[in-house]
């Protein structure tokens, strides 16, 4: 007797259509709004008022362990999620209890003024939004065929940097945090929506129960996995030395006439480029079958980006490599997601995995901090051309390290 999986754990093959592809790249900027509208400006005005005097050791502790309880929670919540036998499918009802818990998460934190009450306000926001996201990446290889991969890798890294520029925009509407924290929370609601009506969500039958166990990926039976992580890893960490200290950067060796408005210069401009790429490259790699190249691409330019800050730190050179940073990660964002959906361990554990895998995104944040920190001492700019210098490096590294990946091509 021939035993069939499931349904839900049967590798896709069917097509999206335009509206499910439109309706998921909807609820991914309405979920990166509620994550970028309040780190903009909310939290650090509320954090400024609660504690005067220590407000960036404030806000780097919230938004750090906020961090941490997302990176963990979608891990955990993905595992939950593989395993729910709903009759609404196994992401639907986690999606509509992350949108529940965050809208309600983010009215209550819009109250608080006191770090301990931001702490705990921002880390149920991120609970909220770790169910949302297992349910939303988990998409792809649930319903996505490979060969639509690159584009919807594409469209989400194109929501991701859609949301930091709509976040700030509705942030910028207003500085009340009631006001700016319920924005947020409509918009999202109203993103999420179409999704949740389009997608049709196969129901897992009974009888398969979270097991802590599966929490361990063999990284000598999945190495490509592994491989890919890695190399996000590395990506992701050359972003954040590229970008975390613009400026402090433009301030003190540029010596930039308007430091503020040079950063949101920059900013906007390595956004621009990031959403330029992605939204061409992800698709152009579906066409050619072909995803390793333009990781490697992507690594290239954005060791370039930095390569050249460090030979000669000019506001021209930098607004250069602003645009070839936008361009290198928009790239790799178009791609690195297929890649992952390529190398997953097991159909079991899709969301879990994917929560694992996110953690290349999610550690640097911590990292990077950490190793530019006993650089930053040097004078002359000397620290700053270092750090550069490690991000060139990491980047290098991180593209050239899809090359080991055996299953994709």
């Amino acid at each position: 007797m021939t035993i069939t999986a499931p349904e839900s754990l049967v590798e896709p093959e069917r097509r999206v259509g335009p509206a499910w592809i439109g309706s998921l790249t909807a609820a991914t900027l309405g979920m990166w709004i509620v994550y970028f509208g309040p780190t903009v400006l909310l939290l650090p005005i509320q954090a400024a008022h609660a504690a005067p005097e220590d407000k960036e050791n404030s806000l780097g502790l919230i938004t750090g362990v906020g961090a941490l309880v997302l990176m963990v929670a979608h891990i955990l919540f993905g595992l939950a999620s593989d395993r729910t036998t709903s009759r609404f499918g196994r992401r639907k009802p986690w999606i509509v209890g992350g949108v529940a818990v965050s809208t309600v998460s983010m009215l209550l934190l819009s109250q608080q003024d006191t770090v301990t009450g931001l702490l705990v306000g921002w880390c149920l926001v991120q609970l909220g939004s770790a169910a949302i996201f297992c349910g939303l990446l988990a998409a792809m290889p649930d319903h996505v065929p490979s060969s639509q991969r690159g584009l919807i890798s594409g469209l989400v890294g194109l929501a991701q940097a859609g949301g930091s520029l709509v976040g700030s925009m509705v942030i910028a509407i207003t500085a009340d945090p009631l006001t700016g924290y319920g924005l947020c929370a409509v918009l999202q609601i109203l993103a999420v929506l179409p999704f949740l009506l389009l997608n049709r969500d196969p129901v897992l039958p009974p009888g398969r129960r979270p097991v802590l166990r599966s929490l361990w990926i063999s990284p000598r039976k999945n190495r490509d996995f592994m491989w890919a992580i890695a190399s996000q890893f590395l990506i992701t960490i050359s972003f954040v030395l590229a970008s975390l200290y613009t400026l402090f950067y433009l301030t003190d060796v540029i010596r930039h006439e308007d430091p503020v408005a040079g950063t949101a210069t920059a900013s906007i401009i390595t956004t621009i480029g990031t959403l330029c790429a992605a939204a061409v490259f992800g698709h152009i790699s579906d066409r050619l079958g072909r995803r390793k190249m333009f990781a490697v691409a992507a690594g290239v330019v954005m060791a370039l980006s930095s390569a050249i800050l460090v030979v000669d730190p000019t506001w021209e050179l930098y607004v250069l490599s602003s645009v070839l940073l936008g361009l290198g990660l928009g790239m790799a964002n178009s791609v690195d997601l297929a890649i992952a959906s390529e190398v997953l361990p097991s159909p079991d554990d899709r969301a879990k995995d994917l929560g694992v895998n996110n953690i290349s995104k999610s550690l640097p944040q911590f990292v990077a901090p950490v190793m530019a920190a006993p650089l930053l001492t040097a004078a002359d700019g000397f620290g700053y051309s270092m750090i550069f210098l490690m991000a060139a490096v990491c980047a290098l590294l991180g593209g050239l390290l899809t090359l080991k990946i055996r299953t994709v091509s």
